[in-house]
């Protein structure tokens, strides 16, 4: 299946799905946990590229590899004015900096499959993937070399180069808490 017959397909559907490898994926279902950090990278990011020229974006703005794959980045910034000034009825950007990944308990192998597809992208400088379990992010970070790998405990800042802004550990985990019952009460419907 290529990204056109995808879209006709799956375009106006509510569930998360991608193309990877020319098959459609079912995304994991995320927790709300999960959803926090994804709200609180998005918006730790808007606010530090205020007036900066880039846009963040969440996982509902797929991101073009090629004709075989249209993969969905928790969030990812775009500084490309050619896309970020176009059409705002569009699916899919092409040419990120930054991606972010949250691991889901269920995630497998397919994580490291979604990095190498994004790490072949050249627009990329930064991969960050995050670990909601033990509140860790590991920073993937384009060397003129390849591709240099560092694990940033809870508490440590994330250093971004392109472009240059500061996220924090602590705001990217901001009310997740030690709960782990919050899953288990909203599927039994417990108040």
């Amino acid at each position: 299946m290529n990204v056109a017959e995808f879209l006709s397909l799956y375009a106006d559907r509510d569930d998360r799905v991608e193309l990877l490898d020319g098959v459609p994926v079912a995304l994991p279902v995320h927790t709300a946990r999960i959803s926090r950090i994804g709200m609180n990278v998005t918006t730790q990011i808007h606010r530090r590229l205020e007036g900066r020229g880039c846009q963040v974006f969440g996982e509902s703005l797929y991101l073009r590899i090629d004709d075989q794959n249209l993969l969905a980045p928790d969030a990812a910034i775009y500084c490309n004015r050619a896309e970020l000034g176009g059409p705002d009825d569009v699916y899919f950007f092409c040419k990120p900096s930054v991606i972010f990944v949250i691991l889901t308990p269920h995630e497998g192998g397919r994580e490291a499959t979604r990095r190498a597809k994004f790490q072949a992208i050249e627009s990329v400088y930064t991969i960050v993937v995050i670990d909601p379990a033990v509140k860790t992010f590991i920073q993937y970070q384009r060397d003129p070399d390849g591709w240099s790998v560092a694990e940033k405990p809870y508490g440590s800042a994330l250093e971004l180069q392109h472009p240059a802004i500061t996220l924090e550990a602590n705001e990217m985990f901001r009310h997740t808490g030690p709960r782990t019952q919050i899953d288990a009460h909203a599927t039994k419907g417990v108040n």
